[in-house]
């Protein structure tokens, strides 16, 4: 007992003597506090009425949020959208096209005045010129790499740079089929040039998807918002066709085969063997000499080796005629097609142009089994709308699933979720 008071009072004898440590909170709220605290405690009880009121109003809330989500996706599909950014890179490249059959003299020529005319812009560092397409074999067509100033060195857009670029060499050089004034190259993986706006013209009929292509190009071209509009579409090219009459053929004992074999030996040449001299190996080719292979005249001389041995005149088994043919033949899902290529106007977005490029597809009437297919930044746009809609339900059913495993319902999570909008 003696213990226990003696304890008691310790207690009270140390209890003023810590309650006197203890600290007095004293409220310091300054003026920037007391603002957001009064617009905060505003704020809370203006969405306590809209909540009671929406709960009066339910199916007036429900109508007037079901407007307001498709009145918004209406105005966003109205928007102007451009799928990628142009980035500048302070570099432009010039693509030039002559007519079909100019010598590359002449296109070394007109390359040397573009080159002359292009270095007198203010913002223009270097030019590196290149006469004809030695992959394809295009002497027509020429290029231009132009290395501009760096982009803090320049007060005026990368586009308008290309505009100004474009109107001079139009102007001061004669003669061009089409000029064409973007970014490199290799700012497209594509491998076809830098275009924002690439689409394709498939179908079986060649001759059909011409005349798609030429109607199509036509209206862009006539559109200030579409720029260095061109199509993959060259005809002109001077071939020989070689018409197999089949009964014929099979009256003198010749197969389509036997004359395809021989014109490609004659013509085009073909390797029989090699020997080796002073330590090189040499390829022996069989061909006609070039007089005689290159005048179209000079082909009925040819003879063909019939099923019964003797040498029948090509003549007697097919017509031999010169016609003009396309410089190549692009082809997509097996299918034959045209490509359509072009760049934004300044101020122009790449969907207000896919748009009217779909219109005029419709107006031309393209419609199976041809087709207007999109390539480029299109198809990549097409294909990243589809992965976001795919990524957004798949994360609309994740959250479902949370929601469910929480509150142990499946109706609940619907609610929750169906007040987002």
């Amino acid at each position: 007992t003696v213990a226990v008071c003696a304890s008691a009072l310790v207690a009270l004898t140390l209890t003023p003597m810590l309650a006197s440590r203890f600290l007095r909170q004293t409220p310091k709220e300054g003026p920037i506090f007391r603002f957001l605290e009064r617009g905060l405690v505003a704020l809370e009880s203006g969405y306590e009425r809209l909540l009671h009121g929406a709960l009066r109003h339910r199916i007036v809330t429900v109508l007037l949020a079901g407007v307001t989500v498709f009145g918004g996706c209406y105005v966003a599909s109205t928007l102007p959208l451009n799928y990628f950014t142009k980035d500048d890179l302070s570099e432009a490249q010039v693509n030039v096209k002559l007519p079909i059959g100019t010598p590359l003299a002449v296109t070394d020529r007109a390359l040397h005045q573009m080159e002359e005319i292009v270095r007198q812009h203010p913002y223009v560092r270097a030019v590196f010129a290149t006469a004809g397409d030695q992959r394809q074999h295009q002497p027509h067509k020429a290029k231009l790499d132009v290395l501009l100033l760096p982009k803090d060195q320049r007060s005026i857009p990368i586009d308008t740079t290309f505009e100004e670029l474009r109107k001079s060499i139009l102007a001061g050089v004669s003669g061009l089929e089409s000029v064409t004034v973007s970014h490199p190259e290799y700012a497209s993986s594509s491998g076809e040039g830098y275009s924002e706006i690439m689409y394709g013209i498939e179908g079986p009929s060649l001759e059909r998807l011409a005349f798609y292509a030429q109607q199509i190009e036509a209206r862009m071209k006539a559109d200030p918002a579409f720029r260095d509009v061109r199509s993959s579409w060259e005809t002109g090219r001077p071939e020989v066709r070689l018409d197999v009459d089949r009964g014929r053929a099979a009256d003198v004992g010749v197969s389509s085969i036997a004359l395809g074999r021989t014109l490609r030996t004659l013509l085009a040449g073909e390797k029989v063997g090699s020997f080796e001299d002073a330590g090189e190996r040499y390829d022996v080719r069989v061909q006609v000499l070039p007089e005689y292979r290159d005048d179209p005249a000079k082909l009925d001389l040819i003879r063909v080796r019939s099923l019964r041995g003797d040498l029948v005149p090509i003549t007697n088994a097919a017509a031999v005629r010169v016609a003009e043919g396309p410089v190549q033949v692009q082809r997509h899902n097996r299918a034959r097609m045209i490509r359509l290529y072009a760049n934004t106007a300044t101020g122009a977005s790449l969907s207000e142009l896919v748009r009217k490029l779909r219109g005029f597809a419709e107006e031309v009437g393209i419609a199976p089994p041809y087709a207007l297919v999109p390539g480029g930044q299109a198809e990549s746009g097409i294909e990243a709308a589809r992965d976001l809609v795919f990524a957004l339900g798949l994360a609309m059913v994740s959250i479902y699933m949370i929601l469910a495993s929480l509150f142990n319902s499946i109706t609940h999570p619907f609610t929750i979720m169906l007040s987002a909008p």
